[in-house]
């Protein structure tokens, strides 16, 4: 989806707590992520980023428009602190 709104519904790690926020469909994933940091009051030091409920995670540069797949304009994820655990 490249032109419009889309309505995103996120929540935290534990699903304690989900909001609701709408973005224009070309906006960048990470500044959509950011919103939802705000949103949580989510530490803004630890990375953050956003996986589908399949447990794929969405590309911070793509436009969160680019996530949304038919023809309704919503998409739910989960934030998540982006971690490493070790691995290369």
């Amino acid at each position: 989806m490249e032109t419009g709104t889309v309505k995103v519904t996120a929540r935290t790690i534990m699903g304690d707590v989900q909001h609701s926020l709408q973005f224009d469909a070309g906006v960048a994933t990470r500044d959509a992520t950011a919103s939802f940091i705000a949103s949580f009051s989510l530490p803004s030091n630890v990375p953050w980023q956003m996986r589908t409920p399949e447990g794929e995670f969405l590309d911070e540069a793509a436009p969160i428009g680019s996530h949304v797949a038919g023809k309704e304009p919503e998409l739910a994820a989960t934030l998540i602190p982006r971690t490493h655990l070790g691995g290369r």
